[in-house]
């Protein structure tokens, strides 16, 4: 070695995921909305727990969720 050297560094951010929820806010009785979790930030893979809602339906596991009644729909998204 000729005493030669060299360094360097660089400045790395974690984000958090952003999520937004839509779909129709309104239906008709006996029918169902679809409401999609739109999420942007983090590092994907996301998942989503959507258990904090109090509209009957149902999980998609894909980032939707059905519902079938009237209620507050809520998600939690993890990465």
């Amino acid at each position: 070695a000729n005493g030669c050297t060299d360094s360097d560094s660089m400045v790395v951010t974690a984000t958090s995921p952003t999520v937004s929820l839509s779909g129709a806010a309104t239906f008709c009785v006996g029918s169902s909305t679809l409401i999609t979790a739109n999420v942007s930030g983090g590092t994907p893979s996301y998942s989503y727990d959507w258990s904090a809602s109090t509209a009957p339906g149902t999980d998609n596991l894909n980032g939707t969720y059905t519902a079938t009644g009237s209620g507050t729909v809520a998600v939690t998204v993890s990465v």
